[in-house]
């Protein structure tokens, strides 16, 4: 019994101990190339797994001890970690990706929905309100019935809804495509190439999820996600 307490007071001794000597570590994260700020990167400490998020301006602040080794991850980044030395601010310089065949751009399909909807607008048969004419056009004083009806019932007007619907989709799939990349995917767990677009499309988040989510917490769905996809495999 004595042994016991002797134990779980040698316990609360190095806890204290090991409290006193952690610091709040200050630092800055930046891009090799422009030094420009790093936002949203993932900071993790793995000796007491607390964690953190740089802000706009790259900056981060997390718990530590000299000696403790962190880890930083961001999106199209060269995962860092090093050993602290000193509790004073550093910065932490993160060297970029190269992945050409993940570069976003305005899809052509996107573009070339914008295009007809410009040839719409510019034609004899003008759609003016992309077929969605506002109710003021109705009005006895002023208003352009002839115009809302047009807009509602021709087949331009049908075009042009159709046209900005699709446009509209296309510019959500490239926020998640911007985000959620095979790079990111395969540097985060062991999918193999011949699964991970069954992946991709199986477990693929939401755009209100998207813009939600800082970095870590992306980072987790994938991990969470892929766990879940391995054990479906096996079974």
């Amino acid at each position: 019994m004595k042994l016991f307490f002797v134990t779980i007071l040698l316990g609360v001794v190095v806890a204290h101990l090991k409290a006193q000597n952690m610091a709040i570590l200050s630092g800055t994260i930046v891009k090799n190339d422009s030094l420009s700020a790093v936002y949203h990167a993932s900071i993790r400490n793995l000796n007491n797994l607390q964690s953190s998020i740089s802000d706009e301006s790259g900056n981060f602040t997390i718990h530590c001890s000299v000696n403790d080794t962190l880890e930083i991850y961001a999106a199209g980044f060269a995962t860092k970690q090093f050993c602290i030395s000193t509790t004073r601010h550093l910065t932490v310089v993160l060297e970029p990706l190269i992945q050409l065949n993940e570069v976003q751009i305005i899809g052509k399909k996107q573009q070339s929905y914008y295009d007809e909807l410009r040839d719409l607008n510019n034609k004899k048969n003008a759609i003016y309100y992309n077929g969605r004419p506002p109710l003021a056009l109705l009005s006895p004083f002023g208003g352009q019935p002839i115009t809302y009806f047009y807009e509602r019932l021709s087949k331009g007007g049908r075009k042009a809804r159709k046209l900005e619907k699709l446009a509209s989709q296309e510019k959500i799939d490239a926020e998640i495509d911007k985000r959620f990349t095979n790079g990111l995917i395969q540097e985060m767990t062991t999918i193999s190439d011949d699964d991970i677009e069954t992946f991709k499309s199986s477990y693929r988040p939401t755009s209100q999820q998207i813009q939600s989510w800082s970095e870590y917490e992306l980072i987790k769905y994938i991990k969470e996600s892929f766990r879940h996809f391995a054990r479906n495999q096996q079974e």
